[in-house]
């Protein structure tokens, strides 16, 4: 992909400029889902990447955004078809609060729009305090809990928060999810969303790939992990 070297170049200068913050302040609760998109932007453009838009209208759902956008678009925020490669790029940030369905809606709105525009690239990075996104997604956390004695009800919210890691591979290639394993989510979704041409949602398989995890800086004991995933 021909700006792949562009998102993992402002993947990590984004990284780095959260360490720093986080050294700087020494305090993870600074962040803000809305606030990295800004450095990661500028990044882009000091790096010569043209024609970056943030909340650029979905290409497929009624009323809603993109977080960021890579391609031409038209004077009235929308997407443009002659477009031969466009980036698309969702940003979820992972703390305490963040439910299964929060980082499932977005991979279904980039995987809607790769279904339409196959050409397209479309990314999901997703970013939060290293404990909390090691806790969802890494298989070292997995492994102590087994080793750790549980309450049931403890062990039942463990395991609904690690629904996280069937969708987002830590360990490099593809991870293919089984649709009919997440039907509540997908019905769910499909409530709450409408498409802009008035057909039915239709999402039958979706897959994802990760590109990058960053989640170390030399010399820095970093409060905070960064990961890229390519939805395919």
């Amino acid at each position: 992909m021909s700006h792949e070297i562009d998102i993992l170049r402002a993947s990590a200068c984004t990284f780095h400029w959260l360490c720093y913050l986080s050294k700087a302040t020494d305090n993870d609760k600074l962040i803000a889902e809305c606030a990295i998109k800004y450095p990661f932007v500028e990044s882009l453009e000091r790096h010569f990447v043209s024609n970056v838009t943030l909340e650029l209208k979905h290409p497929i759902y009624k009323g809603r955004n993109i977080d960021l956008y890579i391609g031409i678009h038209s004077d009235k925020n929308e997407f443009d078809k002659s477009e031969k490669e466009p980036v698309f790029v969702e940003f979820k940030f992972l703390k305490e609060s963040t439910k299964p369905r929060d980082v499932f809606v977005d991979l279904l709105r980039l995987r809607s729009i790769k279904m339409r525009y196959p050409k397209s690239s479309c990314y999901l990075i997703v970013y939060g305090e290293k404990l909390v996104f090691n806790r969802l997604l890494t298989e070292s956390s997995r492994k102590n809990d087994d080793k750790v004695e549980l309450k049931t009800e403890v062990k039942e919210k463990i395991s609904k928060e690690r629904v996280l890691s069937r969708w987002l591979s830590e360990k490099g290639g593809e991870c293919t999810i089984n649709m009919n394993d997440e039907k509540s989510y997908l019905d769910e979704f499909c409530k709450d969303y409408q498409r802009r041409d008035g057909e039915e949602i239709k999402i039958d398989k979706l897959s994802t790939k990760l590109v990058k995890l960053f989640d170390k800086e030399e010399g820095i004991d970093t409060l905070f992990s960064f990961g890229v995933w390519e939805v395919l």
